[in-house]
């Protein structure tokens, strides 16, 4: 059968609108590729082994809390630095509140900050503590300001006796003075807490704990496992 024409001309129109709705919802369709994902990278994996040695020894010569805040200030610019060279942005984390962990070059070195703890921290912009070496017992002690607090908590699992000190309202209370004794009788460690947080690699065995803040004493008997460790808060009521 032949088409007429104006009959041809009208099965074009009414194909070029049937097909007018779907060329509109192509053309308002949104790109699901998006702009290319930057890269992210661990701060220390952008450190050199020499960077990494430094901050170490940085770390281990601070002596106020201040101090290794600007130290980790500095090492945060750095990997910033670094980062933005490489064209990539710095991890945030896992995701589960504990920023991404560095390299490990001077986890063995006695007395200093786990390498570990202390760039992992810094990745996530937070002054890590500074392990300490007293009668020749390691120790951490710190925990003032919701950041230096969140460190501390990463490295408790590192120490076998882990204390905190509160006060009446459970307010926490720093510069608490401590004796450790061997429960013979032998003092084997002796300090004041920089913080509300005091925690100590002690060997496994019973121990008498002694703390006094505002001149009221506290005694604690607390047996260290050999695996593990043991949490205590000690709180004054006066």
């Amino acid at each position: 059968m032949t088409m007429k024409p104006h009959e041809g001309l009208l099965a074009a129109f009414l194909a070029i609108l049937l097909m007018a709705p779907s060329a509109l919802a192509l053309a308002q369709r949104p790109d699901t590729q998006g702009p290319a994902q930057v890269p992210t990278m661990r701060g220390a994996d952008l450190l050199t082994p020499a960077e990494i040695a430094d901050f170490c020894a940085r770390m281990e010569h601070a002596q106020t809390p201040d101090a290794r805040r600007m130290e980790t200030r500095r090492l945060r610019g750095l990997m910033r630095m670094r980062a933005t060279e490489r064209g990539v942005r710095l991890s945030p984390g896992d995701g589960t509140g504990r920023p991404g962990m560095g390299n490990t070059a001077c986890m063995a070195r006695p007395g200093q900050t786990d390498a570990v703890a202390a760039i992992g921290l810094a990745d996530a912009g937070v002054a890590a503590p500074h392990e300490q070496l007293r009668d020749g017992i390691a120790y951490l002690s710190g925990g003032i300001g919701a950041d230096e607090a969140s460190a501390m908590r990463l490295a408790a699992s590192r120490y076998s006796l882990r204390l905190t000190f509160t006060g009446r309202h459970g307010e926490f209370l720093s510069d608490v003075a401590t004796e450790i004794f061997r429960e013979g009788g032998n003092q084997v460690f002796s300090v004041t807490s920089e913080g509300p947080f005091l925690f100590v690699r002690l060997p496994p065995g019973t121990y008498r704990v002694v703390t006094k803040a505002d001149g009221v004493e506290h005694t604690d008997r607390v047996t260290v496992p050999a695996r593990g460790g043991v949490s205590r808060t000690v709180t004054w009521t006066s």
